[in-house]
Formats: C-alpha cells, structure tokens, sequence
C-alpha cells in the first residue's frame, strides 16, 4: 500500500528540517563555533528550535502513517496532515523570534499536542472498531 499522504506531509517537515538545520549552520560558521553552543545564546537558540522540530516530528508522522494505512478518511489525513505543517512552522518562526514566550511559539505548541492527541485517538478509535 501506498503512504502518499504521510509522503506529502513528511516532505514539507523535512523541508522544514533542513531551513532550521541551515540557520543552525548559518549561526555555527558567523560565530566559529563547531560543537555545542559555546555560551553564544542565539546558537543555542536555533539548536533548540531546530531539535525541538525533530523531537515531534517522528512521533506526528507516525501517527499520521499509522492512520493512512489503517485507512482513515483522507480528508481527515490531510486536516491532521496540513495542522501537523501549520503547527511546526508557527512553532519554528515563534521560537525564532523569542528565546523565552511568544504567541507563536506557544500556539504551535498547542496546536502540536493537540494534533497529537487527535491522531492518537483516531487511531485507537480505528483499532477499536475492527475489534
């Protein structure tokens, strides 16, 4: 079977992955630092943004895959699918901006577990109607 909806999403988050790897190597080079963050608060800055979007985007696509080959409505794999991209972008720009709290940093956080937390169900729910 095929996974071209879990392919689509997964794509736009490593795409994502590779924008915030870059401004990691970006920040590494200006300020000649080439392991840890050496005290530079920005590098570690974008450290934390870029490895906060590859802790939750393993478990998000997984659920997501779980649930295309469990045959969930696609319009549902695109709504989880398109609120997982949403989530992470807003995440990723909010944390750019501000090291501490910010509206954008906070509602991707909130749109992330959510999504999570539906995914999650949905597929207990799938599982639970073959039983």
């Amino acid at each position: 079977m095929l996974a071209l909806i879990t392919a689509l999403y997964g794509s736009l988050i490593a795409l994502l992955i590779i924008v915030t790897a870059f401004g990691v190597v970006k920040e590494r080079r200006s300020s000649k630092i080439g392991l840890g963050a050496g005290g530079n608060d920005r590098l570690e800055q974008k450290m934390r943004v870029h490895a906060n979007l590859t802790e939750y985007a393993p478990i998000s696509l997984l659920l997501l895959l779980f649930l295309e080959l469990n045959q969930a409505d696609t319009l549902w794999l695109h709504v989880v699918g398109i609120t997982l991209v949403v989530a992470r972008v807003v995440h990723v720009w909010g944390f750019s901006h501000s090291p501490g709290y910010s509206r954008g940093r906070f509602l991707g956080t909130l749109m992330t577990l959510l999504n999570l937390v539906a995914m999650s169900l949905t597929n207990v729910f799938l599982l639970l109607r073959t039983v």
